[in-house]
């Protein structure tokens, strides 16, 4: 057994265990997995980290958004280890429920980095996100979204021109999308204070169509804002 297949045989047990407890609503295994030394970070298909606190915050939150997790797989393309640092590259194969919806597939494409401390893996690294054209995938990517936009604070009316009637949380990810008219708010902070930003999609679009487009122009605000510490997306219905 050369040393790549070593570090596979001692980290992906560890992986799937750590995951599958993931979405069955516990981040206890994944935690144990991770590094708490800096630096740590995670690009991940629902929110992005850097930093044990946030890290630890995030794997919390995303628990309490899974449940009904019945699945999880890994399928490795490539891996590699040098001195203390090892890598692999792949795909997840999963299926959850998240936020209260039916169980579905998520799959994901993901890169993880671990590092050697007193001689044992630790997860340092985490980037995923969705793997283009999976339909359940972008709806799990939209429960989530959901679930981050109810951990904002009320929106300031005067700022986006919408009354308190024109907000309510949205009962799934389907009812999202079921307004004659959807508005995206992104909510971010900058040092001189929070700004937001509305658009509204056309009443035209189909029920998934207007929620995904309401993200998409949520997302495309905050890419046009590099500055801005982002801090989710809203969704005025």
């Amino acid at each position: 057994m050369n040393e790549v297949d070593e570090f596979l045989a001692a980290v992906l047990p560890l992986q799937r265990q750590a995951d599958l407890a993931l979405l069955k609503g516990d981040a206890a295994p994944r935690k144990m997995l991770w590094s708490h030394a800096a630096p740590v970070t995670v690009l991940g298909a629902a929110r992005t980290v850097s930093g044990w606190p946030e890290v630890e915050s995030l794997f919390d939150w995303l628990a309490s958004n899974f449940s009904n997790g019945t699945l999880y797989d890994l399928d490795v393309a490539a891996a590699g280890v040098s001195g203390d640092l090892g890598y692999v590259v792949g795909a997840e194969h999963s299926k959850a429920s998240v936020a209260g919806e039916d169980a579905a597939a998520i799959e994901l494409r993901i890169t993880l980095i671990f590092r050697r401390e007193d001689g044992e893996w630790k997860e340092v690294h985490r980037h995923a996100d969705p793997i283009p054209g999976i339909r359940s995938t972008q709806r799990a990517a939209w429960a989530f979204q959901i679930a981050e936009a109810e951990t904002l604070p009320p929106l300031d009316e005067s700022v986006v021109g919408l009354g308190a009637a024109n907000w309510r949380k949205p009962a799934s990810v389907a009812d999202a999308g079921a307004a004659p008219v959807g508005t995206a708010i992104l909510e971010a902070t900058s040092p001189t204070g929070r700004r937001r930003s509305a658009v509204s999609a056309p009443a035209s679009r189909a029920d998934e169509e207007r929620l995904e487009f309401g993200l998409m122009v949520g997302r495309s605000l905050y890419n046009a804002n590099r500055n801005l510490e982002f801090k989710g997306i809203r969704l005025a219905l």
